[in-house]
């Protein structure tokens, strides 16, 4: 990597960091391109040399963040075990906390084009049946339920843990993590003996 190419890096992360300190003071709406340029102590040209304006910079920061939450959640669904699907959680609220300034401010931004909670959300959803929908013995209307409850118990699982001290969080989640994967895989075998026996649930 040459000069050139690190200066390049050092200046976008400056600006992005200092886009997310903005937003722990101010909502998008009131943060303008000067307010950036203020607290990063950069001129207009170098912000231009990299972004078209502020929603290109909170549309390009959200995209990566919903693609290692995306890349996160894939190590998840693909543990078969409930001791794996353990240690993979683990795994994600340990990069989320990495990550935790970035998440936390970009939730808050909802326009038309950034609205990475929203996103996140959804696909929660979408794996979610993704991964249960085999063999489900419910109609459309109950994966709808199981799969829309999941994806809001488990942003509500985030946003109450990136609020907290991690610590905390390590007292108080792993309990519940555990018993939910337990009554999960409790739900399954029963689904799969009903099918056997050609019962619902």
């Amino acid at each position: 990597m040459n000069q050139q190419d690190l200066r390049v890096i050092k200046t976008k992360k400056n600006i992005e960091e200092s886009f997310l300190r903005l937003l722990e003071k101010k909502s998008f709406s009131e943060i303008t391109v000067q307010n950036i340029l203020d607290e990063a102590l950069i001129n207009r040209s170098t912000f231009y040399k990299h972004y078209s304006d502020k929603y290109d910079l909170a549309r390009l920061l959200s995209d990566r963040m919903f693609q290692e939450f995306q890349d996160m959640l894939e190590n998840r669904f693909l543990a078969s075990q409930n001791r794996e699907v353990y240690e993979t959680i683990d795994v994600i609220y340990e990069v989320l906390y990495d990550k935790q300034e970035a998440f936390l401010n970009l939730w808050k931004i909802h326009t038309d084009e950034v609205q990475l909670e929203n996103e996140m959300a959804d696909y929660l959803k979408h794996r979610f049946i993704a991964a249960y929908s085999s063999g489900f013995i419910g109609n459309a209307s109950q994966m709808d339920y199981l799969s829309g409850t999941y994806a809001a118990l488990t942003m509500s699982s985030l946003k109450w843990c990136l609020n907290h001290d991690y610590d905390t969080v390590r007292e108080v989640v792993p309990p519940f993590v555990r018993n939910i994967l337990l009554a999960m895989q409790e739900f399954r075998q029963l689904e799969h003996k009903c099918k056997e026996h050609g019962e619902k649930l």
